[in-house]
Parts: C-alpha cells; structure tokens; sequence
C-alpha cells in the first residue's frame, strides 16, 4: 500500500537515511529525507541512546536489528584490535519504534566492550558514510538506512612525513648557515 500526499495526489517515497556522525568530542544524529537533511540531534556527549518513530504516514512491518562493532584501521585497512566505537539499532514493530545506541571511545576513558548479539558485524571505519543496514516501511518501496561516520585518526603517510623531515632539516641548515 503506497501512502499518498493529497497535495501532490501522487505516491510519496520515502528513502531516509538516519546517520550517525561522531565527531571528535560529541556525536550527532542527522535525518536525510529523500537526499535532503531535516534534523541534526545531538546526542550530548560520545555515547547515547536515540528513540525514532517512522515517518509520518508509515510504520515498520516487522522488528528487526542490527549491529556493529566498528575497528580503528592498520595501516594496510584491515581491523585493528582497538575498538573505536559500537553501534546497535532495534526496530521495534509492536510499539513502532526506532531504539539506535551509539558509543564511541573517548580520550583517556575506559576501553569499549564489543557487542556479543547475533549477527554483530565487524567495520573497519574510514573517513565515508558507512552503512549497517536498512529497512522497509509499510509501502514495501521506502526505507531507512542505517549509517555512521566514525572519526577517524590520521595517520601521515610515510611520504607526508619524510617531506615534513626535509623541509624542517632544510630550515635548520638554513638558519645554521646564515649564523656562521
């Protein structure tokens, strides 16, 4: 069953994208309706749970969840073993609710614990939007998608930092030659 806006009287699609964005002191939820942003929520801090509802004019058709347990990268982009933030989404059909719980590490703090549930992926974060995924509303045609962007820690690469090594050698002999 497609829902229909009397104004436009033509079906209306819904493809919204709840994404969270952890920045390097607090974490935000953006709401991405149809490519358009339409709300930023803070969360108040690096960690925090979030309660959705379904778009108006649409409901969830069956509970589901997902879960992820996202790694800092090595410098070849495979996992490493640091734990850099946990993201777990519960769709609730019964009470027509969205249940998103976001923790990030935070500097000096006390280390994740990764999640153990059914199915928890495993994500080596990047500077993109990444995906955990999506579900369908009640008109089988739109649906939400579940997405974050960790904050990344960038590592110089070795050619960034040999280039930094000459020029601050190339400054030092500079200044040693116009003192002699």
């Amino acid at each position: 069953m497609l829902s229909f806006n009397p104004a436009q009287a033509q079906p209306v699609v819904i493809d919204e994208v709840l994404r969270v964005v952890d920045l390097s002191d607090s974490v935000q939820l953006q709401v991405i309706q149809n490519g358009t942003l339409t709300s930023t929520i803070d969360f108040g801090g690096e960690s925090g749970t979030k309660f959705i509802s379904p778009p108006v004019g649409f409901s969830f058709v069956s509970p589901t969840g997902f879960a992820a347990n996202i790694y800092e990268p090595n410098a070849d982009g495979s996992a490493s073993s640091i734990l850099s933030d946990t993201y777990q989404v519960f769709v609730s059909a019964e009470v027509q609710l969205i249940t998103l719980t976001f923790n990030s590490d935070t500097e000096g703090g006390s280390p994740l614990i990764p999640l153990t549930v059914t199915g928890v992926q495993t994500i080596v974060e990047d500077s993109g939007f990444q995906s955990i995924g999506s579900i369908p509303l009640s008109d089988a045609v739109s649906s939400i998608e579940f997405q974050f962007q960790s904050d990344v820690e960038r590592v110089p690469e070795p050619a960034t930092l040999a280039l930094l090594g000459m020029g601050l050698a190339g400054l030092g002999f500079s200044r040693r030659r116009n003192h002699t």
